[in-house]
């Protein structure tokens, strides 16, 4: 019998590697489709170019016919390409009241999300030393001898995690160092549910100190942000 995926290696067809990006240039026509149907509608300008990129953006995110990471900058390049006309085409419909370009790179570039971004670098570098294991082991060696002084320990190295990372990275990194712990105990036992719910609450309440830990938090941080949302 043949596998099917040796079978698949000898029957005709596109690969992989050209198929999704073919896809993608497929949703990218689909949302240039809904830009010039917006445009015949009447649609001001920029509100048929926004429809056509977010189409666009929406359908290459949802079925991941490109990396993501590819996704979010075709997204920022068509809006600067289009809506800022950098080259003043005609054929665009631009009547030379084109927004500037720092218009749509000044929130990107904005001090709190260049933060919280650095906080997210933080955070995959203690993962990929070790420190984040290291610390918490120097943390909770001392106070594992009663559950009360262990559950006190994993909230304040949850904190301290919080403080300089995003609540979801703190929450899952912790969670897998407590992941033996939860392992001895027994399905219903009340400290089980205590430990795991400390986490999330402790990363919670330590998180509103810093714009890091969410990025909700962000917009009461920055004026340009918080102009930006109402």
């Amino acid at each position: 019998m043949v596998d099917k995926s040796d079978a698949s290696r000898f029957s005709p067809g596109l690969s992989d590697g050209i198929r999704r990006p073919l896809a993608g240039l497929l949703l990218l026509l689909a949302a240039g489709a809904v830009a010039g149907l917006g445009h015949l509608a009447a649609w001001p300008r920029e509100q048929a170019l926004m429809a056509g990129i977010l189409t666009g953006t929406v359908l290459l995110w949802v079925t991941e016919a490109l990396p993501l990471f590819a996704t979010a900058f075709i997204s920022i390049a068509l809006e600067l390409l289009l809506l800022g006309n950098p080259g003043g085409w005609s054929w665009l419909g631009e009547r030379g009241d084109a927004t500037a370009l720092h218009a749509f790179l000044a929130a990107a570039a904005d001090p709190v999300l260049m933060l919280f971004f650095s906080g997210l670098i933080l955070s995959r570098a203690a993962l990929k030393t070790g420190v984040d294991r290291r610390l918490a082991a120097r943390i909770l060696r001392p106070m594992s001898d009663t559950p009360a002084r262990l559950l006190l320990g994993v909230m304040l190295v949850t904190s301290c995690f919080s403080l300089g990372m995003s609540n979801t990275a703190t929450t899952a990194l912790v969670l897998a160092l407590v992941a033996p712990i939860l392992s001895q105990l027994p399905a219903a036992h009340p400290f089980r549910k205590a430990l795991v719910l400390a986490v999330p609450v402790s990363a919670n309440i330590a998180g509103m100190s810093t714009p890091i830990s969410s990025a909700v938090g962000a917009p009461s941080a920055s004026p340009a942000l918080s102009s930006s949302s109402h």
